[in-house]
């Protein structure tokens, strides 16, 4: 698993490859506490347009839950992202507590699961088992090759 460089790529390198691919642009990939983040994950969009998507640092890949907060946040990234308020992506985020359910959101909610469910089950049938390679590594190596 290496570059032109031969340099090792690591488990970030490919997420961000993945989310490049999916999202049909750079994304940022951060890594925030949980308890900053109050969620498994954030999508933001930065005052020029860039999209940042955050994961709480519990996220390490090691079970299907990693796998499908990350694909859920790159959803959001790809269709949602573009109308979402701009903010200062350098500042943790900041949240509304209680978290307001309104009819847009809870339908975002269920188009973001419903697309990181197909992106996982894509994965799984078109992965290849790489010797050395996680589960996760695998999946993510199958979605650098997905096309919308």
């Amino acid at each position: 698993m290496a570059g032109k460089d031969t340099t090792p790529m690591t488990v970030y390198d490919l997420m961000a490859m993945v989310a490049k691919r999916l999202v049909g642009r750079d994304v940022e990939l951060r890594f925030t506490p949980a308890a900053e983040l109050k969620a498994g994950g954030c999508v933001r969009v930065g005052a020029d347009g860039h999209r940042v998507v955050e994961l709480a640092t519990d996220h390490g890949g090691a079970w299907d839950g990693d796998m499908h907060a990350f694909l859920h946040e790159l959803a959001h990234a790809r269709f949602h992202a573009p109308k979402f308020k701009r903010s200062d992506t350098g500042r943790p985020p900041r949240w509304r507590e209680p978290a307001l359910k309104t009819k847009r959101t809870i339908l975002q909610e269920a188009q973001a699961d419903t697309m990181a469910r197909y992106w996982l089950k894509w994965a799984d049938e078109h992965r290849q088992d790489i010797p050395g390679a996680t589960d996760y590594e695998n999946r993510l190596w199958a979605l650098t090759h997905w096309r919308a």
